[in-house]
């Protein structure tokens, strides 16, 4: 996979920032390994996606991209926390955690 001229996955998900759109992320990153539109569970839960409570609330729709580089998976969000329609979210969080981290 390439990355755009980064030296690595890493580098180019430091400028990612909250609310970037879409294309930006693609056009630092290029394509995710994965993308999933997933629901936040009501109540406590573990995962790499449970800091995304207190960004949108619980019940909660979100997009996820993963990537993966050097034996880590960094995961980048997509939300609304004021209704827009999906193709507009927008970044809501960023994360890395090792690959086969155990939540």
């Amino acid at each position: 996979m390439a990355f755009h001229s980064l030296d690595s996955l890493e580098t180019g998900l430091v400028p990612i920032t909250h609310s970037a759109a879409r294309n930006e992320v693609i056009d630092r990153l290029g394509q995710p390994v994965r993308k999933q539109v997933s629901r936040l569970p009501e109540g406590p839960f573990l995962g790499p996606q449970e800091g995304l409570e207190s960004v949108l609330g619980p019940d909660s729709l979100y997009e996820e991209w993963l990537y993966g580089e050097g034996g880590y998976n960094y995961y980048v969000w997509f939300g609304t926390t004021t209704g827009q329609e999906r193709n507009e979210w927008v970044v809501v969080a960023v994360a890395k955690y090792p690959t086969g981290a155990v939540f």
